[in-house]
């Protein structure tokens, strides 16, 4: 089949990325050194704790933004059934872009049948834009603060202004698509039509586009306190990620302030951009903790030990994910197709 070679290819890739990851995680714990790391992890002790409960925390904002963005039709829809499918999808978000999609996909399919299928989309759609427009923000504050404060690389440098300017754009085009009320993406994706090869595709998600977009831009004009509620809940989300940064380091012993914990969580979000095409981000995601502490004068132990905390309190809520999603499934709760 031909469009399963490519398909084929794309596996392949992300098993030779996720077993190149694992390579990297052990030569880190080699580098750093695992006694040190272990020590580390004592020193967190029940702070852990409070790292894991701060995560519980910031997924309930996350599922109120949502539930923000359902406008009346949310109110059919109980608070913990909205807590649980924010897990579902976060914990298939752990397996990387095609994770993530499949998250999106299940959360709009167990909503039940009070929900519209079309207000699910376009529901899940605005909510996972307004975390990126608003983490975007978050990561343009941090870089700025970066180039400003810390003595780097001047390719480094180069690469984080281009990052902060792309930021820069994307955040202000759809800044400009809110208040023109332009359909700036759907129209887009006409255009990418025209490419070779491509057209089919495009124009099997264009009309989808078009109404979800459509449908973002009048929840922003019609229901203007939701769309800055849910935009609001989402940057305390991001806030507590920051605040998350803060505490390891504090009970590390790390004399961090909590700016420079925003700079560190600004570019762990590059990494984490980097780091898709990789299942899960192993190795990845530790790595790069590792490379930006050593900005800060910390050593390669104490970025290892950051990177592995915050993967620990990620697992936790991915297992509540996956006892949520059984737990659902078992309840017969899937939509049926319109």
């Amino acid at each position: 089949m031909p469009r399963s070679e490519p398909r084929q290819k794309r596996s392949r890739l992300r098993a030779v990325a996720a077993m190149l990851g694992v390579v990297l995680l052990l030569y880190l714990l080699r580098r750093a050194g695992l006694s040190a790391v272990l020590v580390n992890i004592r020193m967190l002790g029940a702070g852990l704790v409070v790292i894991i409960a701060l995560g519980g925390v910031s997924h309930l904002l996350k599922a109120w933004a949502w539930r923000l963005t359902l406008g009346e039709a949310g109110r059919e829809v109980a608070v913990p059934r909205m807590v649980a499918l924010r897990l579902v999808s976060e914990a298939a978000a752990q397996l990387g872009l095609a994770g993530r999609v499949a998250g999106e996909t299940m959360r709009v399919a167990l909503l039940g049948p009070s929900v519209p299928v079309s207000s699910g989309i376009s529901s899940a759609a605005l909510d996972q834009g307004l975390y990126m427009v608003t983490g975007a923000i978050v990561s343009v504050v941090g870089l700025v603060i970066a180039l400003a404060r810390i003595a780097l690389p001047h390719v480094l440098e180069v690469y984080l202004l281009l990052f902060c300017l792309a930021l820069l754009g994307f955040v202000g085009a759809i800044g400009f698509a809110v208040q023109q009320r332009r359909l700036g993406l759907s129209q887009a994706f006409r255009l990418a039509g025209r490419i070779p090869r491509c057209q089919s595709f495009f124009e099997e998600k264009y009309s989808l586009i078009q109404s979800t977009e459509s449908k973002m831009l009048d929840f922003c004009h019609q229901s203007p306190g939701r769309f800055w509620g849910s935009a609001g809940l989402n940057v305390a989300a991001h806030v507590l990620a920051i605040l998350e940064v803060y505490l390891i380091l504090v009970f590390l012993g790390a004399k961090l302030s909590f700016v420079s914990a925003l700079v560190v969580e600004a570019l762990t979000k590059l990494v984490n951009v980097i780091g898709a095409v990789n299942p899960g981000n192993i190795g990845t995601y530790e790595g790069g903790n590792v490379f930006i502490l050593k900005m800060f004068g910390l050593g390669s132990a104490v970025g290892l030990t950051l990177g592995i905390a915050r993967r620990v309190r990620a697992l936790f809520w991915t297992g509540a994910g996956v006892i949520c999603l059984v737990t659902l499934s078992n309840a017969r709760t899937w939509r049926q197709p319109a």
